[in-house]
């Protein structure tokens, strides 16, 4: 770019050159001073043969020569001297046309990189506040994943401990069933007993009535256990959802990682542009600078 942002000066640069050294000596100048010197000598060798020729008038013409190829050489140089100063003013006229028209492409392009330079400043900033915002989402998602899991352990916690109780109340109703058959075995032994052991009833019928103590009891853990299940069920499903709302935290935060590392990618991309625009600005100010300087010492 920089190549393409100096030609335009090393092209007026040449023309320039080329145009002041045609103008300041042109051919037409150096074929009238040669004709004036042409002609000077020629009647000075007029003049210097008439001499040799003898004569009494010779002395005059030999004067009136003198005067007329003084008069020459002073039309010539004369003619020269203005030839030059119109050429030197038709070369400056065109050496400020020139310089102004690369003050003014130089001017348009600093314009555009300077145009160019600004927006991606602005691409620079807006991809960095997403991607502060973006990051800002990331934290929250962090910070909700690890409340999730927070709770998740917990539940997982609950589940166990009530997976222990639900097993120690299954081995008690166990327990409890088979001394449930137990007590009916001997409740049929001891009805079947009644009828030959009067003297046995109250203390038959107190043990009667302690059994049936032990099945309210059993009837109460069998309840108990009943709503041990429910709280299970309810157990699960928390953990049910705990998981899915992990799952989908878990994915949001890949989405969101994906989208912060392609705007990190996009910022570096931009800043190198950005960084490649400001040196290339800078060669064409010292260029246009360089460039001015140069004509301005031709124009002094």
């Amino acid at each position: 770019h920089t190549a393409s942002f100096s030609s335009p000066f090393l092209a007026c640069g040449r023309r320039s050159i080329h145009s002041t050294v045609v103008s300041r000596v042109p051919y037409e100048a150096w074929g009238v001073l040669l004709s004036l010197f042409t002609f000077g000598n020629t009647r000075a060798d007029t003049i210097s043969g008439a001499k040799r020729m003898g004569g009494g008038n010779n002395g005059m013409h030999r004067g009136g020569g003198s005067v007329r190829t003084m008069m020459a050489l002073c039309l010539g140089g004369l003619v020269l001297v203005t030839v030059l100063y119109l050429a030197k003013r038709v070369d400056s006229n065109r050496t400020h046309r020139e310089l102004d028209l690369v003050k003014i492409e130089s001017r348009d392009i600093t314009e555009g990189l300077n145009n160019k330079l600004m927006e991606c400043i602005e691409k620079v900033d807006s991809l960095t506040q997403d991607s502060t915002v973006i990051g800002g989402e990331l934290k929250s998602c962090k910070d909700t994943k690890a409340v999730v899991m927070d709770q998740t352990q917990k539940l997982k916690s609950e589940n166990e401990k009530c997976n222990k109780e639900l097993k120690l109340a299954i081995e008690a109703q166990t327990e409890a069933d088979v001394g449930m058959q137990g007590l009916r075995s001997e409740k049929e032994t001891a009805i079947a007993e009644k009828q030959s052991a009067d003297n046995e009833l109250q203390d038959m019928l107190q043990e009667n009535a302690n059994i049936q103590s032990q099945l309210d009891e059993c009837d109460g853990e069998k309840e108990h256990l009943n709503s041990q299940k429910d709280m299970e069920g309810r157990c699960n499903s928390q953990l049910v959802t705990a998981e899915a709302k992990l799952k989908t935290a878990t994915e949001r935060e890949a989405s969101l990682f994906t989208e912060v590392q392609a705007l990190t990618s996009q910022k570096k991309t931009l800043e190198a542009r950005v960084a490649q625009l400001l040196t290339q600005l800078s060669r064409a100010t010292e260029a246009d600078e360089h460039n001015e300087h140069k004509l301005n010492q031709r124009l002094k």
